[in-house]
């Protein structure tokens, strides 16, 4: 029968075996893939599920178009220096979504600190973007703005992560009770896994945006404020402390080190310290910040010793802290500097999204001791 069909194709035997291994092969070989993919598929799953993905972006000026009595917001105005208007705004917010969402390979942050946003509204408008909307993103919001009328917000996934509670504190304040203090933090306290965080978020001024020269002793009683509230709430030696922000200063500033008690961990002082900066596992030759063609790691993240070497729980994945610079976030004109791609260039409005990188890395969730790698 076998030998009739084939006569009946125009095949021998001969050929035919020959047709039907190559076919048996492709068909063998075509299941294998589709159960590696499979397998690929479950163990990413499983690898989204036990990680942590935390981010940090300063949005640089995002005001709504509104003038505000509290807060000297003129510039920000439809008839003010920058001509800010609805188009303005939109265009911003839309493009500060576009580079929240593209963080992570895309899959977003789980938890993200922001700064440099005028007030809660602006807030909702961000997550309320297309590019935002689809990650389901909440928020919690700082009303302990600056004297610029920024303030600081964390969005997050609910699915990741849960908010218990959040307060504000003083970085400096005033001697005229009247007026709001120059600089507030914000503490955040969440649930990730059932295990409880200290996310702490900061904004100090921009040392080359400052007119006049008090920023030297404002950043270090900024910096002494930090150092002793972390201590008064025994953030220094929790588990699971998490601090976020612009601190306008390098990682490598000995009044930085000393007063946050930092230091690399392959440092023969480590073992004081109680902080260590991700910053310093980067190439200084990148920055989050730049000014004259000259990068500053301004935008940091600090974490605990607890996270850095757990042995359980949540750890530091080593390798995973990024400065997110793109080329299409490089300011079109100075793109072989390495310039953020900003909103105004000498004054004239040209899109783009801020004058700060983003910076991000990741948690994993280990159940059993182990060194993440």
């Amino acid at each position: 029968m076998l030998r009739y069909f084939t006569i009946c194709l125009g095949f021998d035997l001969k050929t035919f075996h020959t047709f039907a291994n190559m076919y048996f092969r492709f068909i063998t070989l075509s299941f294998l893939a589709l159960i590696i993919t499979s397998v690929q598929s479950f163990s990413q799953k499983i690898k989204i599920k036990n990680t942590l993905k935390i981010s940090y972006y300063n949005l640089n000026n995002l005001y709504d178009t509104i003038a505000n009595n509290n807060h000297d917001d003129t510039s920000y105005t439809p008839l003010g220096k920058y001509g800010w208007n609805t188009d303005k705004y939109f265009s911003k917010l839309n493009n500060s979504a576009k580079v929240i969402s593209s963080l992570h390979d895309s899959l977003g942050a789980d938890l993200i600190g922001i700064a440099g946003v005028e007030n809660e509204q602006v807030v909702k408008d961000l997550i309320a973007t297309s590019n935002l909307s689809k990650m389901r993103y909440q928020y919690v919001f700082s009303k302990g703005e600056k004297r610029d009328g920024l303030s600081m917000a964390i969005l997050y996934k609910p699915k990741k992560v849960k908010v218990l509670w959040d307060s504000i504190f003083t970085l400096t304040g005033t001697k005229k009770p009247w007026e709001k203090p120059v600089m507030s933090g914000f503490h955040v306290k969440v649930k990730a896994k059932n295990e409880l965080f200290d996310i702490v978020l900061i904004d100090f001024p921009n040392p080359f945006e400052t007119v006049n020269d008090d920023y030297l002793p404002l950043r270090i009683n900024a910096l002494n404020a930090l150092s002793v509230y972390l201590k008064k709430q025994n953030l220094f030696d929790g588990e699971r402390t998490v601090v976020l922000g612009t601190f306008s200063m390098v990682p490598q500033e000995s009044l930085f080190s000393l007063q946050l008690q930092t230091s690399h961990p392959d440092s023969t002082t480590f073992r004081y310290q109680k902080l260590v900066p991700l910053a310093l596992f980067c190439d200084t030759a990148k920055g989050t910040f730049f000014k004259d063609r000259v990068p500053y790691q301004f935008d940091q993240a600090l974490i605990c010793k607890g996270l850095y070497r757990n042995p359980k729980g949540w750890q530091f994945l080593k390798g995973s802290y990024k400065i997110y610079s793109p080329d299409w976030m490089l300011h079109p004109e100075r793109i072989h500097t390495g310039h953020p791609y900003d909103n105004f260039f000498n004054n004239k409005w040209i899109g783009g999204y801020s004058n700060h990188f983003p910076i991000s890395f990741i948690l994993v969730y280990a159940k059993k001791r182990k060194e993440v790698n």
